[in-house]
């Protein structure tokens, strides 16, 4: 992964993160997906986000999904 690449994953979570409000569940890969075309936010490769896009991306992060991202946000056990 290039360090450009690096970025902007690191500019995608930071953007999830601030939708990320709800403590007690995680809103949809649609939705965020929408929220992150809204903002101009595209792919490595230039492209929109869409749902699986965005969950092999978290997965490549190490991060399992929205929610694991969401239970590291709000601490849930």
């Amino acid at each position: 992964m290039t360090r450009q690449e690096q970025q902007l994953n690191n500019d995608v979570i930071r953007t999830i993160k601030r939708h990320l409000t709800n403590r007690y569940r995680p809103p949809s890969y649609k939705y965020i997906c929408s929220i992150l075309d809204k903002y101009g936010k595209i792919t490595a490769r230039g492209n929109n986000w869409t749902p699986k896009r965005l969950f092999r991306m978290l997965q490549r992060q190490s991060i399992s999904g929205l929610h694991g991202l969401h239970r590291r946000l709000h601490k849930l056990d």
